[in-house]
């Protein structure tokens, strides 16, 4: 009786074992990576909203994508020379882009201060961009010049970030 009972004992343990063994199963998986150009942005060109007088009073000067100068206000628009501002972006053929542009900067002459705002791009920021077949784009980039009129006569400067990244 006892010898019976160790037998069925074993041959419960070589079932559970069997079963757990036929129960396993292995799989392999295949693992990919693709390291891609890093993206860059070069500027080649800068934003110049041209000569203008304001009489004293308050209006805006716009330089849109293409370069093209329009004014509000009391704003008197010297000369033809205004230009958007341009950069080259490359990186990885055919890959998407996004944007990014500032919400405002200042310009200063030393003594004012004059702010820009309203910046856009083309391509725009909201639909982004592609690089073509050799990796590369241009991004044009306008924005609006705030005049309160009380500003001195000089030369302003100061500088804007543009972002770009893969989508």
């Amino acid at each position: 009786m006892k010898l019976g009972k160790l037998a069925i004992a074993v041959g419960l343990a070589v079932t559970a074992t069997m079963s757990s063994s036929v129960m396993a199963a292995t799989a392999t998986s295949n693992a990919t990576a693709n390291i891609v150009t890093p993206i860059a942005i070069t500027n080649t060109a800068a934003l110049d909203f041209g000569s203008f007088s304001h009489g004293g009073a308050a209006g805006t000067v716009v330089v849109d994508t293409a370069g093209v100068r329009t004014f509000t206000g009391a704003i008197t628009l010297m000369g033809v020379t205004s230009a958007a501002a341009a950069f080259d972006v490359a990186g990885t053929p055919s890959s998407l882009f996004s944007i990014t542009l500032p919400a405002s900067t200042i310009l200063s002459n030393g003594v004012d201060n004059i702010t820009i705002d309203t910046f856009l791009s083309n391509p725009a920021v909201a639909v982004g961009g592609a690089l073509d077949a050799t990796g590369a784009a241009v991004v044009n980039v306008g924005a609006t010049l705030n005049i309160v009129g009380t500003e001195s006569t000089g030369a302003y400067t100061g500088s804007f970030d543009v972002t770009v990244d893969y989508q």
